[in-house]
């Protein structure tokens, strides 16, 4: 059984789901809390992660997501890792620019997917063709 996948390097339109940084900090995606919202303690996940989480708990509702982040809490990189039954899919947001204004907003989602059957990794590419903006160079 060959493994198949693709690639996406997509710019986020707006922000997603807000999620806890302290869950966050811990591999956790989880919707932040009143007290969290109320301090200032979130961090918005770009609504191309958060599309692609629920593209994905829509072919397989027992899936598991692990974060790993980097940076801090302003400019942060998040690393979200999507597992199935039968595929892996990673979304990682880099920031491409300084602490400044105009970059704030700057920065790419890369989406990478692999999957252990072709029917898999073409329901996923058709969820996001119809779902994400059009990818860079595709």
């Amino acid at each position: 059984m060959s493994t198949q996948g693709f690639v996406y390097e997509m710019q986020p339109t707006d922000d997603g789901d807000v999620v806890s940084w302290a869950q966050l900090r811990k591999g956790c995606v989880a919707p932040a809390t009143d007290m969290e919202r109320q301090f200032g303690l979130t961090v918005p996940l770009s609504d191309t992660v958060t599309k692609v989480m629920r593209f994905c708990a829509s072919i397989d509702p027992t899936l598991s997501t692990v974060a790993d982040v980097s940076g801090h809490m302003l400019f942060p990189n998040v690393h979200v890792t999507i597992t199935g039954g039968d595929f892996t899919v990673e979304t990682e947001k880099v920031f491409a620019g300084g602490a400044n204004r105009q970059s704030i907003f700057n920065y790419r989602v890369w989406i990478f997917v692999k999957a252990k059957h072709r029917e898999t990794a073409e329901r996923l590419r058709q969820s996001f063709n119809m779902g994400l903006p059009r990818p860079f160079g595709g």
